[in-house]
């Protein structure tokens, strides 16, 4: 049984006897487990009470026999000693009315004495004097005939040894003397109330509050507030997880692709009049794998991407793949941006020229990582492939010329096609300085007039001017 149970039964018990105590009946005389009942709030209410002096009046005048005033051997276990060796010299006893104030105060020592036994059953749930091994009459008689120079304490129910750590030791001791031997050494149904409620309320459940409905209520309440903490809790977790899973598929995938996805709409594949193609390729790769590590290619690569990450994620720009150590850049797709798709891939491709000139080989001190650029402007087509790990993928033949104009490139520059050089040139004259290559024979197409992406223009010009600048200087 829970505690809270323990604890509110516990307390009725003593609030009902105290409630006896204080009125006009005075107490209660048969305090036992049967006579205390359970009604269908949970809450303990008392039985059985006032009868006594009624019954001795009926079996007095001879209107019921003496035999209602017997009670088994069993039920004598709550009766307090010097009751039962009354009841054993007189079973039916009467005492005169000039004697009605001593006598109430007798039975309400008996009454605690009751109550302690109840209570002892209460807390460890068994019969009291189940484990002693003898009959009921053996017990009471044993009850009876405690002699104080014979015996260092009288007989009553064995306390666990575990109890100590169970309950409170107020608890336990406030029940030893209410089975005190002499009636005087009990205390009264107020001190007991006063000695539970304080040894109650040092339990960290604090179960000695309220009724038991009011601890069930207020223990839903606790309950429901954990809950609604925790579904908080859980709910954040959730959130931070959605929102981890939401940045992965948008670096797996455009952002519009994701969204459309995310909502369970299918994504047709779509062309585009006009997109811009970006390819970047390592310069010397497959000797430099020769020359290392596993290990130390994998972490390489995973700098130098993570680097091109950044850059693209600043830009209306979108990673479409890298296979090995080639990465491919579009822009224009899947969201059309007009004729600023080439201007992205510019200035990409410019500032990844840029990342590259100040990286270093962890593995390889001294080691100037270089790199080849290839940027071709139109038409392509794109859709979503696969279901397991989907990909958004790029189709057409300005892809194959885009990986062209890289693999015919040269090392550290930036090599355009003729389509992206007049479109750059026409929508943003004077931004960059381009310069032409001349004819390079592209497989599949035969001789295309390239051209080299060198800069902004204004970097350029002010890059010039401070090394005129710093040539001025040297000659004076």
């Amino acid at each position: 049984m829970d505690m809270r149970f323990k604890t509110s039964f516990i307390r009725d018990v003593a609030q009902g006897l105290d409630y006896l105590h204080t009125s006009t009946i005075g107490y209660h005389s048969c305090l036992t487990p049967t006579t205390t009942l359970i009604d269908n709030n949970w809450v303990v209410k008392l039985s059985d009470y006032g009868l006594e002096g009624f019954l001795e009046r009926l079996i007095k005048d001879g209107c019921v026999s003496s035999k209602a005033l017997s009670v088994s051997p069993v039920e004598q276990f709550y009766i307090a000693p010097e009751e039962l060796r009354i009841k054993k010299m007189h079973p039916l006893r009467q005492q005169p009315s000039q004697d009605r104030l001593k006598r109430i105060q007798e039975k309400q020592m008996a009454d605690i004495y009751s109550f302690g036994i109840v209570l002892w059953e209460i807390l460890f749930r068994a019969q009291p004097f189940d484990d002693a091994g003898k009959g009921p009459e053996v017990v009471v008689e044993r009850i009876c005939d405690y002699n104080p120079l014979k015996e260092a304490e009288p007989y009553r129910p064995s306390v666990p040894q575990c109890a100590t750590s169970e309950y409170h030791p107020d608890l336990l001791s406030t029940m030893r003397l209410c089975w005190a031997e002499m009636p005087d050494e009990r205390p009264t149904m107020k001190r007991v109330r006063k000695l539970f409620e304080t040894s109650l309320r040092t339990k960290k459940d604090n179960c000695s509050k309220g009724g038991l409905v009011d601890q069930m209520m207020a223990m839903m309440e606790q309950y429901a507030n954990n809950l609604e903490k925790l579904v908080k809790e859980r709910t954040m977790l959730l959130e931070e997880t959605q929102q981890r899973a939401d940045r992965l598929l948008r670096q797996l995938l455009p952002r519009e692709v994701a969204n459309e996805l995310k909502l369970g709409r299918a994504v047709p594949p779509r062309s585009y009049e006009a997109a811009s193609v970006q390819f970047t390729d390592i310069v010397g790769f497959t000797a430099l794998c020769s020359s290392s590590t596993p290990m130390e290619i994998v972490g390489f690569l995973n700098q130098i991407f993570s680097g091109f990450d950044n850059l693209v994620s600043e830009h209306d720009a979108y990673k479409v793949e890298t296979i090995g150590d080639a990465y491919l850049v579009v822009s224009g797709v899947p969201k059309e941006n007009g004729s600023n798709h080439v201007k992205i891939c510019a200035t990409i491709s410019l500032k990844m020229k840029a990342f590259v000139s100040s990286f270093e080989l962890a593995h390889r001190p001294g080691h100037r990582l270089q790199c080849r650029w290839g940027i071709h402007t139109g038409p392509v087509a794109a859709g979503v492939v696969g279901l397991t790990a989907p990909r958004y993928c790029l189709f057409g033949d300005t892809v194959n010329m885009a990986s062209r104009m890289e693999s015919t490139g040269m090392a550290d520059h930036i090599q355009i096609s003729e389509s992206s050089f007049f479109l750059l040139t026409g929508s943003y004259p004077g931004f960059f300085r381009c310069k032409q290559r001349g004819q390079v024979e592209v497989k599949g197409k035969g001789l295309c007039t390239t051209y080299i992406l060198e800069g902004r223009e204004s970097d350029l010009q002010q890059q010039e001017k401070a090394n005129a600048t710093a040539r001025g200087a040297a000659m004076h």
